[in-house]
């Protein structure tokens, strides 16, 4: 995760639920903000026995992140970078040794 972006996050979630990053149809929902108004709204998704958290989207005031604001404190990225395949996965171990030559991570 990006201190800086999560801070930035937080700072402009005034009037909004969610704060969050989506591509396309693609919602990325861990490296977001949410406010206690999304207690209700999960609540209800539960009681309806549907899990799939991009449905709070219909159901709270959003702000979408654009890549320009990502840009400013992750340039790379990064902080929506997930490993979900054998790819995904060597490219991070990539990410890994390149920062840790940087000295930017141990």
């Amino acid at each position: 995760m990006n201190v800086d972006l999560l801070r930035y996050m937080l700072g402009i979630a005034s009037g909004a639920d969610l704060v969050a990053y989506r591509d396309g149809d693609r919602f990325e929902p861990l490296h977001a903000v949410y406010s206690r108004n999304c207690v209700a709204a999960l609540e209800q998704l539960v009681q309806r026995n549907n899990v799939r958290i991009i449905e709070i989207l219909r159901l709270v005031k959003t702000r979408f992140l654009t890549l320009e604001e990502i840009a400013r404190f992750d340039p790379g990225h990064l902080s929506f970078f997930n490993v979900n395949t054998e790819e995904e996965l060597s490219r991070a171990l990539d990410i890994v040794k390149t920062l840790q030559g940087r000295g930017i991570i141990l």
